[in-house]
């Protein structure tokens, strides 16, 4: 989560940028780090449903 903090909101926000990244570490660990009021996002792990989220 840090790494992704450093690198979104360093040089996207430098350059006026608006949005989200979703990061996954090999450990299976993810973050979700974005500058607007929500993120549209989605996943699937294999033999089970697909799950989608629209806000934080």
């Amino acid at each position: 989560e840090q790494a992704s903090r450093e690198v979104f909101f360093g040089p996207m926000m430098k350059a006026g940028g608006t949005g989200g990244v979703i990061v996954i570490n090999r450990d299976g660990d993810i973050a979700l780090t974005f500058n607007t009021p929500g993120m549209y996002r989605g996943s699937r792990v294999k033999g089970s449903k697909a799950q989608v989220s629209l806000f934080k």
